[in-house]
């Protein structure tokens, strides 16, 4: 499972993680992500679908610095 919160410049987030992936892949691509915004992201597992969540990793800090491929800003 995947999560995610937006936070502050200061790295201190909004405490109110959302679920951007639940599956078996072992990596996922986030999109609608905001430009020039800082996001906590993390991440835990389990053993196939029955099996119990682990614990949730150490959060990772991450800044999007892109606007968004493919969006046409010239309408």
């Amino acid at each position: 499972m995947l999560q995610c919160c937006r936070t502050d410049n200061k790295g201190n987030s909004d405490s109110v993680f959302s679920t951007v992936y639940c599956g078996e892949e072992s990596s996922h691509l986030v999109s609608d992500l905001e430009p020039h915004v800082s996001y906590t992201f993390r991440v835990c597992g389990r053993f196939g679908n029955e099996g119990k969540w682990g614990s949730w990793s150490i959060p990772r800090n991450g800044i999007t610095t892109l606007d968004q491929h493919g969006k046409d800003k010239r309408k």
